[in-house]
């Protein structure tokens, strides 16, 4: 999800995460139990004040990782986070940095993650990089990639992103002709403004 600052991203990607920890196609089930945010670290109580403002105080408690604490409580409330489900899952949602997250990945690898959200998403062009690596092991069913600046992804770029928000355990990558749809859906030649 690419799209100028401002425009509604987040709150679009709150009702996502919302409709989809609250509601399936089978009456009384939900379609995912947890869901990661992933973030720069100054976005991180961002995100959770966003979170309280949309849905309200008492909806959802993030588990919100902002650096406060040891490394050992740290990854002591990851590896609960981790084993909690159904009844026990009191923090469906975790905000964590990219940093965070890839040097903890290990306490999150083998955990089901329904829906993962990587915000300002520009972060992860480069494929090889440890961070993108890191995302990569963690098995999630839907990824969200938001950029609030598309303009800095360029043309080749792209197609790390939105094979990350696809597959990034699969190093396939998309054949040409999608490639050039995505690079015009972020950059549209001049003549098709007039």
């Amino acid at each position: 999800m690419a799209d100028e600052m401002g425009l509604g991203k987040t709150l679009q990607c709150i009702t996502l995460m919302w409709t989809l920890l609250k509601q399936s196609p089978e009456g009384g089930k939900s379609t995912i139990q947890k869901c990661v945010i992933a973030c720069p670290p100054s976005l991180v109580r961002n995100w959770a004040n966003e979170l309280v403002k949309w849905l309200g105080k008492d909806t959802v408690t993030p588990f919100a990782i902002d650096g406060k604490g040891t490394k050992a409580e740290l990854t002591a409330q990851l590896k609960q986070w981790a084993i909690s489900s159904g009844r026990s899952m009191t923090r469906p949602v975790l905000i964590v940095s990219y940093e965070t997250l890839r040097l903890n990945v290990g306490a999150l690898v083998d955990v089901p993650i329904g829906l993962l959200l990587c915000d300002e998403g520009h972060r992860l062009k480069n494929g090889e990089s440890q961070t993108f690596v890191a995302l990569n092991g963690l098995r999630v069913d839907r990824r969200v990639i938001l950029s609030g600046t598309p303009i800095q992804v360029g043309s080749q770029p792209p197609m790390n992103i939105f094979q990350s928000s696809t597959s990034m355990s699969s190093s396939a990558t998309y054949p040409p002709s999608r490639r050039i749809y995505i690079i015009y859906s972020l950059h549209p030649p001049l003549s098709s403004l007039s």
